[in-house]
């Protein structure tokens, strides 16, 4: 009887499909966007997936930290996260002259034995940025306590390089 209703199999299972979808989304949200990842430099990550993530790639080098810097970049193009591992500690936020300083501090790694230091910065993207206060405010929360693992142990960074 549905079959003949819709006049074709096909029309009904389109139907169903996007029913499906729509179910699936309203219960658990839409899908995250993939990432995309140029993998050179990172050792370690954000346990889980940074919120609005949409690429990373190496940021620079800090000589006088010997700290490899990888850049975060998220939705919208209008903010970037700089996050900077060292074996030397990291100067005070206080300090910083670049960007919104959202954590500068030692840190405990599982499976990393020696002192590591982390300098996370959230700066707005572009000539004129359009992030507001609220926006950074936000992204800085997020990073001012996340926990990093060696990306070995972070399943969303296996799944952006296609592991």
């Amino acid at each position: 009887m549905l079959v003949s209703r819709w006049r074709s199999p096909l029309v009904l299972v389109v139907v169903l499909g996007v029913a499906a979808t729509l179910i699936w989304q309203r219960t658990t949200g839409p899908a995250p966007a993939p990432v995309e990842v140029d993998a050179t430099g990172f050792a370690y990550v954000p346990a889980q997936r940074p919120p609005g993530l949409i690429s990373m790639g190496p940021g620079s080098y800090a000589t006088d930290l010997e700290a490899a810097i990888g850049s975060y970049h998220f939705e919208g193009g209008r903010l970037d996260a700089y996050v900077a591992f060292s074996p030397k500690a990291v100067p005070e936020c206080a300090a910083w002259s670049v960007g919104s300083c959202a954590r500068a501090e030692r840190v405990e790694v599982a499976g990393v034995e020696q002192p590591l230091y982390v300098g996370v910065t959230v700066q707005p993207r572009g000539p004129e940025p359009s992030a507001t206060e609220s926006d950074i405010t936000s992204l800085k929360r997020y990073w001012a306590d996340v926990a990093f693992v060696p990306v070995e142990q972070a399943a969303w960074y296996q799944d952006a390089l296609g592991a």
